[in-house]
């Protein structure tokens, strides 16, 4: 199933890269869980990821979770990969 087309991705430096668009705040979970992305010349990789909710001031009116994609760069994830939940084993 696929949980987003990225339209944008920022690193951030000791934690992973970030990719939006954001996901709803539903999705937040603590411990981190297995991904994966399929980049627009086909190639698809799993990844660990995690989704928090971010501490921003002023809050926005709908809360959203931002997705963090661990273990690869922002290079790794161009614009128009779609991100996945991996298929069942």
């Amino acid at each position: 199933m696929r949980r987003l087309l990225v339209e944008e991705t920022f690193n951030i430096r000791g934690r992973g890269v970030v990719v939006a668009p954001f996901l709803d705040a539903g999705e937040a979970r603590r411990e981190k869980f297995a991904v994966e992305f399929r980049k627009p010349n086909g190639e698809t990789v799993r990844v660990m990821a995690f989704a928090q909710i971010p501490f921003i001031t002023p809050t926005p009116p709908t809360p959203q979770t931002h997705l963090t994609l661990l273990g690869v760069s922002k290079e790794d994830v161009p614009i128009g990969t779609e991100v996945l939940d991996p298929p069942e084993p």
